[in-house]
């Protein structure tokens, strides 16, 4: 998994635009999206955790979080993971988040 980390992390400061309209789901045009910063992937937990990707954007003049996780397999706790990195990110920045889970392989 740390080859996928590593380029998926790399793609994400070359093209945060892509993966936030990625992430939205949303390829036109109609919506004006501004990419104000990758943030820090650190989370202040008991147990250190990091995301995979934070960028924060204004989607229609309103300042959002977007968090990506990359996974190559899934997992029994994914959700639960999730849950736990939203909860966090919103007491850390107090913004809305979109987070999602791009799986790498097919059979995941």
């Amino acid at each position: 998994m740390a080859e996928y980390d590593t380029i998926s992390k790399l793609l994400i400061h070359i093209y945060p635009k892509d993966i936030v309209r990625l992430a939205l789901g949303r390829e036109d045009e109609d919506i004006k999206i501004e990419v104000e910063e990758v943030l820090d992937n650190e989370l202040p937990m008991v147990d250190t955790r990091v995301v995979d990707s934070l960028i924060r954007v204004r989607i229609n003049g309103k300042q959002v979080l977007i968090h990506t996780e990359f996974q190559t397999t899934d997992s029994a706790n994914m959700a639960l993971r999730m849950a736990i990195y939203i909860l966090r990110l919103i007491e850390r920045y107090g913004l809305p988040v979109y987070a999602h889970v791009i799986y790498l392989r097919p059979t995941a």
